[in-house]
């Protein structure tokens, strides 16, 4: 995948115009577009890998809070 066409998909969409699309041939765009296809899914992808990271941490932390508290709730009988 091209740099410029990474580049190109984080951009904001204010600046679509700036690109001359009628200067690339068809196979090129066919290209390009499956290639965007490819950077959007990846992007879905790592953006689930990260919130499972933290949701793995928050329900690590409840765990941990759970069971501290079951060990002093056994102490105080």
């Amino acid at each position: 995948i091209p740099d410029w066409l990474r580049l190109y998909s984080r951009a904001p969409y204010e600046l679509d115009h700036l690109l001359e699309w009628p200067l690339f041939r068809l196979p090129q765009l066919e290209q390009y577009d499956s290639q965007l296809m490819k950077l959007y899914k990846q992007e879905g992808i790592d953006i689930a890998i990260k919130y499972e990271r933290f949701r793995r941490e928050i329900n690590r932390e409840i765990a941990r809070r759970q069971q501290k508290f079951l060990a002093s709730a056994n102490v105080q009988q």
